[in-house]
């Protein structure tokens, strides 16, 4: 999990860097990071800047988007399932 944190530090190091703001691969690691975290809200906005025509990383970043999606979902419902109920 350090690995991954360390990740994340360095890309948003590099994106805050001029002309890297829209690097789309290095959003796309970003995003992947976030994810592997659980912090999937950001995996998102990361993954919501990746260019998803690119051959390369394009499906993979529609499809982490849907799993952050679904992610995010699950852990809506487990939360919602754990509130204490009223009578």
């Amino acid at each position: 999990q350090k690995k991954y944190e360390d990740a994340v530090d360095l890309f948003n190091e590099l994106i805050r860097k001029p002309g890297n703001a829209n690097n789309s691969k290095m959003n796309f690691y970003l995003a992947e990071s976030y994810f592997i975290l659980g912090q999937y809200n950001s995996a998102l906005n990361c993954y919501n800047r990746t260019n998803l025509s690119d051959e390369v990383i394009g499906k993979e970043a529609l499809y982490g988007k849907a799993y952050s999606y679904l992610k995010n979902l699950l852990k809506n419902i487990k939360e919602i399932n754990s509130m204490p109920t009223q009578n």
